[in-house]
């Protein structure tokens, strides 16, 4: 069956930087020191807890569920400090032909927020490539690999999930994609994968997707 639209993980995928993530984190924990008046440390331990307490990987949910902390206002004091070129994020070239010779739709589906993802997105230059970004909270906190993240995905592009192949730097976000019976794309720097790891194919640079999927069937 023909591919009728791609989608896309961001962090790992799309750009590579590694820290970044955890640069975020570090000023979302400070930021819940501020609002409940303790120290870096507590609030960090108390992370750990609320995390593990509502079965969900994502700190500013867990502050906002557990003390009503502003989710936006969190994320949007996090992102703000972090300075992307820093992490050798800028415009790239490369990624942009890439993506643009996909004549399909394309959407972002990431475990992370829509707003971080539209960040690093606009840095690349491809933020207009896609239809749609689909963060945590776009897909009710029910994140890859639970198969209503890529089901959101799915009926809002209105496409069958065999005609939609999920291109991640993750084998188990894949693994739940091929659960509905999307096609999977493994995209591996090192080439450091099981070979029976249960994924469709396996590239070790996104400049290899143009020729894949126009040889998908």
């Amino acid at each position: 069956m023909a591919v009728k639209c791609v989608i896309f993980d961001n962090d790992d995928t799309l750009y590579y930087a590694p820290g970044i993530g955890k640069e975020a984190v570090g000023y979302m924990v400070e930021f819940a020191a501020s609002a409940l008046n303790i120290s870096v440390e507590d609030a960090a331990l108390e992370r750990v807890k609320i995390k593990r307490k509502y079965g969900v990987d994502s700190t500013p949910f867990a502050f906002n569920q557990k003390y009503g902390i502003d989710f936006d206002e969190m994320i949007n004091f996090a992102y703000s400090q972090i300075e992307l070129k820093k992490y050798g994020i800028s415009k790239n070239d490369s990624l942009i032909k890439t993506l643009s010779a996909l004549k399909v739709p394309k959407f972002i589906l990431t475990n992370n927020t829509a707003e971080f993802a539209s960040l690093i997105l606009s840095e690349l230059g491809v933020a207009n490539l896609f239809k749609r970004i689909f963060g945590c909270r776009e897909v009710d906190f029910k994140l890859k690999p639970a198969p209503e993240a890529y089901l959101r995905v799915l009926n809002f592009a209105n496409v069958n999930a065999s005609e939609a192949v999920m291109v991640d730097d993750r084998v188990d976000f894949l693994l739940g994609a091929a659960q509905l019976r999307m096609r999977t794309i493994l995209f591996s720097r090192d080439m450091s994968f099981h070979p029976l790891c249960g994924v469709d194919f396996v590239i070790r640079d996104l400049k290899e997707l143009p020729k894949l999927l126009s040889e998908l069937k």
